[in-house]
């Protein structure tokens, strides 16, 4: 029932005005032959009906697509946030703040988008497995102890989408939190990969400080 549910919010997400002008003309043409050609009126009717559906999942897919480039572009664009959040929980300094930003990033608009429907939770698995469970297994806990249960809650059903994906993927590890050995090696990736950003960014102040 909740697949149905999410399908329909899919489609209904999805129509495009163009089609829905379409299908409404169908549906009129239906309505005015369904005296004398009965049979065609429902035919047409439904013609419309699988037309419209198949519009709104070719409009969701490429939607999906265009939106998670662009989502894995503001991931690289993070890189210095990265650090610092790898760093906080590495206790080699870094902010609090930047661990915040990096669970904004996946709370919304990755977990808020999916959620609603606008993105596709395979190619949301196919671009961030990697990274929502390596940053959920290391702040789980403390997303868990918040006064406000609602921060981060759709970071959560996220990593629960993706998780069930990742269980039913054939070859998986069939892991979805990671084991110490494995947060300890993501968290030094994360921060080894926002060394190049990190050094560009502190570059750009010394320069923008020079008379």
């Amino acid at each position: 029932m909740c697949e149905l549910r999410k399908r329909i919010k899919i489609i209904c997400a999805h129509i495009e005005w163009s089609t829905a002008s379409m299908f409404v003309s169908l549906a009129s043409l239906a309505v005015a032959m369904i005296k004398s050609w009965t049979w065609w009126a429902v035919g047409l009717a439904a013609f419309a009906i699988i037309l419209a559906i198949f519009a709104a999942f070719s409009s969701y897919a490429q939607k999906s697509i265009d939106r998670m480039i662009q989502y894995d572009r503001n991931y690289d664009n993070l890189r210095a946030v990265r650090r610092s959040a790898a760093a906080y929980l590495l206790n080699r300094g870094g902010r609090y703040v930047d661990r915040c930003k990096v669970l904004d990033f996946f709370d919304t608009p990755l977990g808020h988008l999916t959620e609603r429907g606008y993105l596709d939770e395979q190619l949301v698995y196919d671009y961030f497995i990697e990274e929502i469970r390596g940053w959920w297994t290391a702040n789980k806990d403390f997303i868990k102890s918040q006064v406000d249960q609602g921060d981060w809650e759709n970071f959560e059903k996220l990593y629960n989408a993706v998780g069930r994906i990742h269980m039913k993927q054939k070859g998986s590890d069939k892991i979805i939190l990671l084991d110490s050995k494995g947060l300890n090696k993501f968290l030094e990736l994360e921060f080894a990969s926002g060394e190049d950003a990190s050094t560009i960014e502190n570059h750009g102040t010394k320069e923008a400080k020079q008379p």
